[in-house]
């Protein structure tokens, strides 16, 4: 008996484990900066430098990096901000046994508050998630088939997978400069700034990932010369880099994450020699997973008509890309002041974090409950207090439609906030329009039984020459021409030919006329 083999080798997500910790340290004014009179706001991130196993857990090393603008009682800079990490060492336990080839770990910041504990020390509180994933590699080598010569029959089945071909994290860097504009004076000194991705397109190539967007740059700064206040300004600075990537494609199924790991902005003399270039480097964190759909064929079942067979088996899982969209949720409300304050004169800078508080799956997809936890950075009409803020939470409910939703599946959805606006309206509240992307990966977990190994065994010629040679039979709910063909040591071309069948489908109820193989042989 010769059997048809064929190597595989896949790569697919063997497991992934979420862990929650909790940050909380007491921060020191540096000698350099002035009191502290009130926190205004406070933004965050998590950084991984280091991932490596002891034993049955992984330990994650990295950092909390912090920025914090607050006011200060200093009459000539009353606007300040603290810059600075905190270093984490975190442990995981594994819950589950396979071997991963490949063991990686995100972190996000779930929640970050700042709290006043005297002019000198602020509190500094923090949330978030590290989610360690691994990647298995399945290689081996599968029957499909084989030769039929020797009265022996099989059955192939063909399964469509996604295969990882390309898996993998990098880093790229974006440095592009941006001029004040005229009616701005130059900068004495950057207070504060925050940067994030706009409008990012990414697409795939031969070999090569092609990446394009904008940085949106906002600076709080103090003005040199005679405009020694506080100068606010913003601004999308368009860029485009490239990186290269082996084995990618055009054609393949590209999850590219994109995350904005850290920005370094500074300042340079123009032409004339005054300080109004503001040179940006960025730094690009990417996690790039590429899948192709492949057809595998593999041996599913096999009998003789002639011979024993002793056959070995196992249950194989494989992972198939199902379903891959995004989702556009519009939010439309309004933040109103608590405290009946309304000396807003304008809104120099808005962000917005979107949070997911609860997902859940039904018939028609998976629906997402969450918020849009706004902020409005907004300049007053007091000197001693030039600057405030306003914040407000928007909740939403939104459902993903995914088709033919079965409980064997994992997904993962990752919130962005494509767009802002916000609009100081009467009454001195302010309305927020915000479109929010759901961006949605699903996968099915497909478990299928392949033939490791099939033996020749003894014959089954003097136990056959005992059983009828014609016999009739009436289809049973679930029968198919294979299942009767194996049962009754016949071949699935005889049944069609005694039957004269055009067709594969069967009736239930229908009769057949079935001839043992040995004697049409």
């Amino acid at each position: 008996m010769k059997l048809n083999t064929q190597p595989i080798r896949m790569t697919y997500d063997g497991c992934r484990q979420q862990v929650q910790r909790s940050l909380e340290e007491d921060i020191n004014v540096p000698d350099v900066k002035p009191d502290v009179s009130q926190i205004m706001k406070e933004e965050g991130s998590v950084r991984i430098d280091e991932i490596y196993p002891v034993e049955d857990r992984y330990v994650v090393k990295g950092v909390m990096v912090y920025k914090i603008l607050y006011l200060s009682e200093d009459e000539k800079r009353p606007v300040q901000s603290i810059l600075g990490e905190i270093p984490f060492e975190e442990s995981i336990n594994l819950n589950f046994e396979a071997k991963e080839d490949v063991m990686r770990v995100r972190g996000r910041l779930d929640h970050l508050s700042a709290s006043l504990i005297n002019s000198r020390k602020i509190g500094l509180k923090g949330t978030m998630t590290l989610v360690l994933f691994g990647e298995c590699i399945l290689e081996k080598e599968v029957l499909s088939g084989g030769d039929e010569s020797g009265n022996i029959y099989f059955k192939n089945k063909t399964i469509r997978v996604s295969d990882a071909i390309v898996s993998k994290h990098d880093m790229v860097r974006v440095k592009e400069s941006l001029y004040l504009p005229g009616n701005k004076p130059g900068v004495e000194a950057i207070v504060y700034d925050e940067t994030r991705l706009k409008n990012l397109n990414v697409r795939q190539e031969n070999d090569k990932i092609q990446l394009s967007g904008d940085l949106s740059v906002f600076v709080m700064y103090m003005g040199d010369g005679d405009e020694s206040r506080v100068q606010t300004f913003e601004m999308d600075v368009p860029f485009y880099t490239m990186l290269m990537c082996d084995n990618c494609r055009e054609d393949m199924i590209g999850d590219i994450q994109v995350n904005l790991q850290k920005v370094d902005i500074l300042v340079k003399p123009d032409e004339d020699g005054e300080e109004r270039i503001l040179e940006i480097e960025a730094t690009l964190d990417l996690e790039i997973h590429l899948y192709q759909e492949e057809e595998l064929t593999i041996l599913n079942d096999v009998y003789s008509t002639t011979k024993e067979l002793e056959i070995t088996s196992e249950e194989v899982e494989f992972v198939n890309l199902k379903f891959r969209n995004i989702t556009k949720v519009r939010v439309n409300d309004r933040i109103l002041f608590e405290d009946g304050r309304r000396d807003i004169l304008q809104i120099c800078h808005g962000t917005a974090q979107v949070q997911i508080d609860e997902m859940e799956m039904n018939d028609e997809g998976i629906r997402v409950k969450g918020r849009l936890l706004c902020e409005a950075l907004y300049i007053t009409s007091e000197d001693r207090r030039p600057l405030g803020v306003l914040r407000g939470s928007i909740p939403f409910v939104q459902t993903i439609m995914v088709p033919n939703m079965t409980q064997d599946i994992t997904y993962e959805v990752r919130p962005e906030l494509e767009q802002m606006a916000l609009t100081l309206i009467e009454g001195g509240d302010v309305e927020v329009r915000a479109t929010i992307s759901l961006d949605c990966i699903v996968f099915e977990k497909i478990r299928e039984k392949m033939i490791e190994s099939v033996v020749e065994g003894a014959s089954l010629m003097e136990e056959l020459e005992k059983k009828p040679g014609v016999v009739g039979y009436r289809v049973q709910e679930g029968d198919t021409l294979w299942s009767i063909a194996k049962e009754f040591y016949t071949t699935v071309e005889s049944i069609r030919e005694l039957n004269r069948l055009e067709r594969e489908e069967l009736k239930e109820g229908e009769r057949l006329l079935l001839l043992k193989h040995i004697n049409a042989l």
